[in-house]
This record gives structure tokens, C-alpha cells and sequence, in this order.
């Protein structure tokens, strides 16, 4: 389990301190669901960022016909 967590780029001590606390009250199963769930909710506001402030409409037209000249 603390490998599995340092691979998701969480520090060793945090992934110790994590793998420490699923003692049967708390899972690994729902502890890397709830990891998936943060990772996947950052990966859709990283995606919206590049979109909404990488969205270039309409800027680069005028380099298309310049390719050709």
C-alpha cells in the first residue's frame, strides 16, 4: 500500500501515516477509491483550465494562409 501511494506521488511518511490507519475500520480498498475519486475531480479542473484559458478560437487564422505563401 505505500508503494501504491508514493507511485500517486504522495511523500513516504504521509503514505505510512495513511497505510497506518486502515487498521479494519477504514479499507485500502476505500482508501485508493477515495485517492481515485480526488485524482479524477483535479484531472477534470486541470482539463477545464487548459480548455477554457488554452481555447486559441480564432487566433491562429490568420497563420494558416501564411504556411502557403
Amino acid at each position: 500500500m505505500i508503494k501504491l501511494l508514493m507511485g500517486f506521488y504522495c511523500n513516504r511518511n504521509n503514505a505510512v501515516r495513511l497505510a497506518n490507519k486502515c487498521d479494519g475500520d477504514l479499507s485500502h480498498e476505500a482508501v485508493f477509491y477515495h485517492l481515485l475519486e480526488e485524482f479524477y475531480r483535479d484531472y477534470l479542473r486541470e482539463l477545464e483550465r487548459f480548455v477554457i484559458e488554452g481555447d486559441m478560437t480564432g487566433a491562429v487564422a490568420g497563420m494558416v494562409g501564411s504556411v502557403y505563401e
